[in-house]
């Protein structure tokens, strides 16, 4: 579940979110998709664990331990991976858009109705 913890905060915060929405414009009724995120998300560490971990190894108390902080240091290298090529995929995103935006600010516009004729 602590692998899990991004999704389970999700879920949290959409059944905070049904039990005393923010506004009346944030009526939620139902927190299925993040109750299933979080439910797939739990299956499949479950799968990683079982196929990276033998059976005996799995008797060992600290193979959990173990198993938890391998992922998490895998985490935190991809982390300074990401921001040695420039960040977060959705500020390359808004990069990309900005220069795009910059890129098109300058040129005119030409009527392609006319040009069909």
């Amino acid at each position: 579940m602590f692998i899990c913890r991004d999704v389970g905060c999700d879920l949290s915060y959409c059944q905070h979110l049904v039990g005393k929405p923010r506004s009346s414009t944030q009526s939620i009724t139902d927190c299925t998709q993040q109750f299933n995120n979080f439910r797939d998300c739990i299956v499949r560490e479950k799968k990683i664990f079982r196929n990276l971990v033998s059976d005996e190894q799995r008797k060992d108390p600290m193979a959990i331990p173990n198993y938890l902080e391998k992922h998490f240091k895998e985490r935190e290298k991809l982390k300074k991976e990401m921001k040695m090529m420039g960040g977060m995929t959705d500020e390359l995103k808004e990069k990309i858009e900005e220069m795009e935006a910059v890129n098109t600010a300058n040129r005119k516009m030409v009527d392609t109705a006319s040009l069909k004729q």
